[in-house]
């Protein structure tokens, strides 16, 4: 059993790994795959098995206490389609990434940014179909980040551009 450690920086998130080779490739190969959420879902789950109550957890529940204490200044998604505040589909896309990363809270898919527009009834085939293109140019202008082909997180940037846009 050798010791490996790894350092990868994506955008603003800066990850280290270290510890036994198979088990640091295995997180790898997980981050890569699923984002950051399903890593920290087994990093937490494998600290609950071994009994020990390290700070991960208490990172991640502090973590995600403060992001839903955050997400109730936010007005809901038919209440911003209705007020029709928000101008340009990149705007809406970055909207949509915000709410259905539950608010930076985990990752975030094209499938469920669609299932967005259909929630505020916005859905045309046009707007589907220009959803990729409007998704890199966030990825440009670092509102978010990818994780790999299907997932990404919105940033500090990107969040605070989404606040910004909502007055909150």
């Amino acid at each position: 059993m050798s010791e490996f450690k790894l350092k990868v920086s994506i955008g603003n998130a800066n990850i280290e790994l270290e510890g036994e080779g198979e088990l640091v490739c295995k997180f790898f190969q997980e981050l890569r795959e699923n984002g950051l959420g399903e890593l920290a879902k087994t990093s937490i789950m494998n600290t609950l098995e071994n009994g020990n109550t390290t700070s991960e957890n208490s990172i991640a529940t502090q973590f995600s206490t403060d992001v839903n204490k955050d997400s109730t200044n936010y007005p809901t998604l038919n209440d911003i389609a209705l007020s029709d505040k928000i101008k340009g589909e990149q705007n809406w896309v970055l909207i949509y990434a915000l709410y259905a990363s539950e608010f930076g809270a985990k990752s975030v898919t094209k499938k469920a940014i669609r299932q967005m527009y259909a929630t505020t009834k916005r859905a045309t085939s046009t707007r589907s179909k220009n959803l990729s293109t409007n998704m890199k140019k966030l990825v440009s202008n670092q509102f978010l980040s990818a994780l790999n082909n299907t997932n990404f997180i919105i940033t500090d940037n990107g969040k605070a551009h989404a606040k910004a846009l909502l007055g909150v």
